[in-house]
C-alpha cells in the first residue's frame, strides 16, 4: 500500500472515529478495524489526500454521524456509553459509496 493510501484511509478513518464516538456512543475494536478494511477497500489508487474534496468528505461524514446518533439506542446503565459494533458498517459501506462511487 503507497504512503497516499494509507494516509486517505488513516484521515477518514480517524474523521469517523472522532465524529462518532462521543460522551454517549463508542464504535468496538473489532467494528474499528472492520471499518479500517472497509475503507482501505474503496480507497482509489493513485489519489492523494490533498487531490480530494474534503469539505464534501467532511459533510459526509457528519451527516452519517447524526444518522447514526440519532438512531443509536440509549445505553441501558447510564454510567457507560453504548457500544455500537458492527450494525454500523452497512452505514459505512454507504458513506464510502457516496465519497467515491463505483466506477471512479
Amino acid at each position: 500500500m503507497d504512503k497516499n493510501t494509507l494516509d486517505i484511509e488513516r484521515q477518514i478513518i480517524k474523521a469517523i472515529i472522532n465524529r462518532v464516538h462521543d460522551e454517549s456512543n463508542r464504535i468496538s475494536d473489532t467494528c474499528q478495524r472492520d471499518i479500517a478494511l472497509l475503507v482501505r477497500s474503496r480507497v482509489p489508487e493513485g489519489k492523494a489526500w490533498n487531490e480530494l474534496d474534503h469539505n464534501e468528505i467532511n459533510n459526509l461524514i457528519d451527516e452519517f454521524s447524526k444518522k447514526l446518533h440519532k438512531d443509536t439506542p440509549i445505553s441501558k446503565n447510564p454510567k457507560k456509553r453504548t457500544i455500537i459494533r458492527r450494525s454500523i458498517l452497512r452505514g459505512i459501506k454507504k458513506l464510502l459509496s457516496d465519497i467515491w462511487p463505483f466506477g471512479e
